[in-house]
């Protein structure tokens, strides 16, 4: 059951790239919503961020393999990549407008939602957010940093509805 998405006006946007059909209409549709409330939550706690959209790329297992392959030295699939562009070379007049690129893939996300008792729905809202938090700056890397990012996803995701996922 998806979670009920606060009726806003969003100030910023999401570009929504489809790349398999997999992803159905309504998750597009309600993944885009989700993306435009999440970007509208955590905009304005990041301090330093001019950017007004990010691109949410719903992709698929083969496609995330070769940018991680590629971009991380990887080469299996994983469920969710984030390109900031103040990490992208010739990209320090992109940064201005956009904040980067969030690419989840469908059937890595689909088989852990399954393994998670979630709908696609839900564990797909918590990559993309996972995502954009990357692009806002946060990192996992350190135990600290790790259980701050933690924290702004299990905030965000109760914004639209839904349970913290670490529970």
């Amino acid at each position: 059951m998806m979670a009920q998405v606060p009726r806003t006006t969003s100030v910023h946007s999401v570009e929504l790239v489809c790349e398999t059909p997999q992803w159905d209409h309504a998750l597009q549709s309600a993944l885009q919503t989700h993306a435009n409330t999440a970007l509208d939550y955590l905009l304005p706690h990041h301090h330093g961020y001019t950017a007004q959209y990010f691109s949410l790329v719903l992709g698929h297992d083969t496609l995330i393999q070769g940018l991680n392959a590629d971009w991380r030295a990887k080469d299996q699939p994983t469920n969710v990549l984030a390109f900031p562009a103040l990490a992208m070379p010739d990209s320090l007049e992109a940064h201005e407008t956009t904040l980067g690129d969030v690419i989840i893939a469908f059937e890595t996300a689909q088989k852990e939602s399954h393994a998670l008792g979630l709908e696609l729905i839900e564990h797909s809202t918590h990559l993309m957010i996972h995502g954009l938090l990357h692009l806002l700056g946060h990192d996992h890397l350190i135990e600290t940093e790790r259980l701050c990012m933690e924290d702004w996803e299990i905030r965000t995701l109760e914004t639209l509805g839904y349970k913290n996922p670490y529970e």
